[in-house]
């Protein structure tokens, strides 16, 4: 072999070597997951060891990149940029709710009295209607994650019975099913973004707020509330969503691999989610003052809901899982 040819072909492998570099570089989607919660946090360990799986599950082809505190906007922001395509991906539950208003059913207080009550249902007819529904709009529904259940704080004093939210301006998210929970109660509720609820509590523009223990903790509301009333009203489910703008930039096997990531994230969460529970209350024991409640009180003031939902059909399909 001449050296004129030696050089020709060593330059065609090189050229060929280079472009399928390029390739394997163009195979790679990157997918934005914004969250509201803060680097570090128990929910944002565990949405970056989804990130580790869909990379180890898609070969690298897909990679995941965190944007914790609500870098790209809050949940209703972040849902509004995911409909014209800013945002690729994010968790939530009440901010689907103006898209899809079956989605405040998962808020019906004390429908869900454990985890395994709720994975139950999702195998519903009814449930997985919702989740078209969503994806109809733009949002296309890749797991269930978890905020655990929900809790109420305040400055006022502690609550144990449903009379003692009388009159308390109490946050809650943008879900006209929480603001009918505490108006049934007496108390006085308004819908606030989560990003501004520390603020607010710390300038008295409420007395109170609900969430799970997670949240209490990691955004340190316990330095601005003063009792932690244990109501666990709500099991506050998460939807994981990704832009249907960004999941048509996959491939099969790459949508295949974030669905598995996040299903497996969801199942830890579920999993460790009363260990997880325990270990937040006993984190939370001495920055808030803690009380138990009379939950057949709560329960029993709270029961008219169930039937005042508009999709009855949905209402009564969950609950007849539970018996």
């Amino acid at each position: 072999m001449n050296d004129k040819l030696r050089h020709a072909l060593a330059g065609a492998v090189t050229a060929a070597t280079l472009g399928l570099g390029t390739l394997a570089a163009q195979a790679q989607v990157t997918l934005g997951f914004n969250i509201e919660d803060p680097a570090g946090s128990y929910h944002a360990n565990l949405t970056e060891k989804f990130g580790d799986l869909v990379a180890e599950y898609s070969n690298d082809e897909v990679k995941v990149i965190i944007y914790p505190g609500g870098q790209q906007g809050n949940a209703r922001e972040s849902i509004e940029g995911m409909l014209i395509g800013t945002v690729d991906m994010t968790k939530s539950l009440d901010t689907f709710a103006p898209i899809v208003r079956d989605v405040e059913v998962f808020g019906l207080p004390y429908l869900y009295q454990s985890r395994d009550q709720f994975v139950k249902s999702l195998a519903l007819p009814e449930v997985a209607d919702v989740v078209q529904r969503l994806e109809d709009e733009g949002l296309v529904v890749v797991g269930w994650w978890e905020n655990g259940f929900r809790h109420m704080t305040n400055n006022v004093k502690p609550i144990e019975k449903p009379e003692d939210l009388d009159g308390l301006k109490m946050r809650t998210p943008v879900s006209v099913t929480r603001m009918e929970m505490f108006k049934l109660m007496g108390a006085n509720p308004a819908p606030l973004a989560f990003t501004e609820v520390f603020t607010a509590l710390q300038t008295g523009a409420f007395d109170g707020q609900e969430n799970p223990l997670q949240l209490i903790l990691s955004h340190k509301l316990y330095e601005v509330q003063k009792h932690l009333s244990l109501t666990k009203h709500v099991y506050n489910p998460q939807i994981v969503v990704v832009s249907a703008i960004k999941w048509a930039q996959l491939s099969d096997d790459q949508k295949a691999a974030v669905r598995r990531a996040a299903e497996e994230i969801g199942d830890e969460y579920r999993a460790d989610g009363e260990a997880v529970d325990a270990q937040m209350l006993a984190d939370l024991e001495g920055k808030i003052e803690i009380n138990d409640v009379d939950f057949a009180a709560f329960q029993e003031a709270l029961k008219p809901m169930y039937a005042a939902f508009p999709n009855q059909d949905l209402v009564n399909a969950i609950l007849g899982t539970l018996e």
